[in-house]
């Protein structure tokens, strides 16, 4: 039988194949050998270009996700995700649940948050008009949360600027000031999925999850254990939002363990 498809789709944060990569760029290396691994490029991130129609919105991205996935027309795969990944990736999923063999699911969530003080007073700070002077002045959100969302990785200069250049200019950091705005803009599409995550809830799922992230807590993790019983969770001790980051090697080995096992 042909071995499944790994398929990341994950997050807001630049994901591009330059080198060796970037944010996968730690365990894509510890999975090739057993797995076909791809990362591909939101529109706009990365050293991918959007259309100047492109919105930004995780609608259009799943769209994107989509589609890139029937031109691959891949007979089976497996969405990696985090962050605004959650959302997208899972979107897709649920528009391919016949070809998504199981999930694994990092640092993420899936569900409206409005009402909810942790991530409101986020997405209005950034979303709102001193972030987005932020962003595009200083590139504020890139370098002030790529370092506050890593705990144990201490990312050299080298990797910093990495992470830095493909928004390179006022107008390219667009992006994450509409991706801040949209945790709370977005509500209709969060919850739509929400409720469509029943169609996935007996897929087996990987729960990998840092648990020294900013963004997402202990009760996130718990309301994804809860949606998806066909569970194995992995604690990322000491880990932050970028798990990828702070912690590959022990993703890598649960996500081994983890498909050596499925059923």
């Amino acid at each position: 039988m042909d071995e499944p498809e790994i398929q990341p789709l994950s997050s807001a944060l630049p994901l591009f194949e330059r080198d060796r990569g970037l944010l996968f760029r730690k365990v894509i290396p510890l999975l090739r050998h057993r797995f076909r691994c791809i990362a591909f490029d939101y529109p706009g991130f990365g050293l991918s270009q959007a259309s100047a129609d492109y919105s930004f919105l995780p609608a259009e991205h799943a769209e994107i996700g989509h589609e890139f996935l029937r031109k691959l027309n891949l007979k089976k795969w497996i969405p990696v995700m985090s962050d605004w990944g959650g959302p997208i990736g899972l979107r897709v999923a649920v528009e391919q649940r016949t070809k998504v063999s199981a999930l694994i699911i990092g640092n993420t969530f899936a569900w409206p948050v409005n009402g909810d003080f942790h991530f409101e007073a986020f997405s209005r700070f950034f979303g709102g008009f001193l972030g987005r002077f932020l962003i595009r002045r200083f590139h504020a959100f890139v370098r002030l949360l790529i370092p506050a969302g890593t705990k144990k990785a201490k990312l050299s200069s080298e990797e910093m600027q990495a992470y830095l250049l493909p928004m390179n200019n006022a107008s390219k950091r667009m992006p994450t000031y509409i991706f801040s705005r949209a945790i709370l803009k977005s509500r209709d599409y969060l919850q739509k999925l929400e409720g469509d995550l029943e169609s996935l809830h007996e897929k087996e799922s990987l729960i990998l999850w840092g648990d020294r992230d900013i963004a997402f807590r202990t009760l996130e993790r718990q309301k994804f254990e809860k949606y998806f019983t066909n569970h194995k969770t992995r604690v990322l001790s000491g880990a932050g939002h970028f798990i990828w980051e702070d912690s590959p090697q022990e993703i890598a080995d649960a996500i081994l363990e983890f498909l050596s096992k499925k059923k």
